[in-house]
C-alpha cells in the first residue's frame, strides 16, 4: 500500500567550560545541531481498482477507482510527488554559578537559552499549508508554496529561562 523512508543526517557540536575558584564553580556552554531529513510517505500512491466480478475485469469496467492526484496542480491531473527534503537547525547556550555559602549550604543560579528551530522544506516538492484566518475553520484555505525554502511553522525565539537551586546538608 505504501512506502515509507526517512533517512536523517545530522551534525552536532556541544562544548562546556567549567571553572572552579574558591567557593564558586562557574559553568558555561552551548551547542548547535544541524539536521537534514529526506522523506517519502507514499500512502495510496499506486491507486486502487475494484471490480464486481471477473467479467467486469475482462471488460475493463471497474466499479470503484481510487487514484491520487496532486491538489496543487488541479484542474490538471498529475500524480503527486511524495519526496520531501527538510532541514532544521537548533542551538542552545547556558551560564551557571554554584556558590558554596558554608560547609552545609550551596546555592546555584544561571540562565539558559534554547532555540529548537523549525523544520524548513528545502526540496523541490513543497507542502500544502492550511491557513486559518482568525483561527476559524469556516474560512480555511489550502495554500501551496512555490519556489524557495518553506518554513513549516514559525520559530519560537523566546526561550530564555532562569535557573536557581539550593542544597543543604542535613548531616
Amino acid at each position: 500500500f505504501y512506502e515509507f523512508r526517512s533517512p536523517n543526517s545530522s551534525w552536532e557540536f556541544n562544548d562546556t567550560l567549567t571553572w572552579a575558584q574558591g567557593r564558586h564553580i562557574l559553568k558555561a556552554g552551548g551547542g548547535l545541531l544541524w539536521r537534514k531529513t529526506d522523506t517519502a510517505l507514499t500512502a495510496g500512491r499506486d491507486g486502487m481498482y475494484q471490480f464486481l466480478d471477473i467479467i467486469d475485469f475482462a471488460l475493463d469496467e471497474p466499479s470503484f477507482v481510487f487514484a491520487p492526484l496532486s491538489r496543487g496542480k488541479l484542474p490538471s491531473f498529475n500524480i503527486p510527488n511524495y519526496n520531501r527534503l527538510y532541514r532544521q537547525n537548533q542551538l542552545f547556550f547556558f551560564a551557571q554559578d554554584t556558590v558554596r555559602i558554608n560547609s552545609r549550604f550551596t546555592v546555584n543560579f544561571g540562565m539558559r537559552y534554547e532555540n529548537a528551530g523549525a523544520p524548513n522544506n528545502t526540496g523541490v516538492q513543497k507542502d500544502a499549508t492550511l491557513v486559518l484566518p482568525g483561527g476559524s475553520l469556516k474560512d480555511a484555505t489550502l495554500t501551496f508554496h512555490s519556489g524557495g525554502d518553506q518554513l513549516i511553522y514559525n520559530r519560537d525565539n523566546n526561550d530564555l529561562a532562569i535557573r536557581t537551586g539550593a542544597a543543604y546538608d542535613l548531616r
